[in-house]
């Protein structure tokens, strides 16, 4: 599987074996999404993206109050799976 993503000017394109991802059924992306996964052995990338997902379709969302030391609004999301 090869996987070719470029971004800049006018052009932002992601393919997967030479077909646009935007051309793919969700079904046939998400079976290539896991097949990438599959393929990282670093946690914290893998963190990462368990972030990027929780933070776009969370099923709960709480900002906790601001610190009084740093100025943080302490956030917490949850996603039932």
């Amino acid at each position: 599987m090869e996987i070719i993503y470029s971004t800049g000017c006018t052009n932002d394109s992601l393919t997967i074996d030479g077909k646009e991802t935007c051309e793919m059924s969700v079904s046939e992306l998400r079976n290539n999404v896991s097949k990438a996964l599959n393929k990282v052995d670093d946690i914290s990338i893998l963190q990462s993206i368990l972030i990027d997902i929780i933070e776009r379709i969370w099923d709960d969302y709480v900002a906790g109050e601001q610190c009084d030391e740093c100025g943080d609004v302490p956030e917490t999301y949850k996603l039932e799976v």
